[in-house]
């Protein structure tokens, strides 16, 4: 369905845009902790993945493991990075 093919299309590179893996090691240390901060809340609230994507990818939706996995794991990255 194009309509879809055009929200995925736009969507995919925006994300990428706020926080793409691939240049992640790049970052510099401060911007990488600043996203691993974002990664936390965002899962910490529900807003990731986002519903819509969720909605038409069910094997996106978190469980509340796999939300404490994440959030573990960005929090201890971000203490490596960017020690308090």
């Amino acid at each position: 369905m194009q309509p879809v093919g055009w929200w995925l299309n736009h969507h995919v590179p925006a994300g990428k845009r706020e926080l793409n893996f691939s240049q992640f090691g790049a970052y510099p240390a401060k911007r990488a902790a600043r996203k691993l901060d974002a990664i936390v809340e965002e899962v910490e609230h529900g807003d990731m993945p986002l519903r819509s994507y969720a909605w038409m990818h069910s094997a996106a939706r978190l469980t509340a493991a796999e939300r404490k996995m994440i959030t573990t794991w960005a929090a201890a990255l971000h203490d490596k990075i960017q020690p308090d």
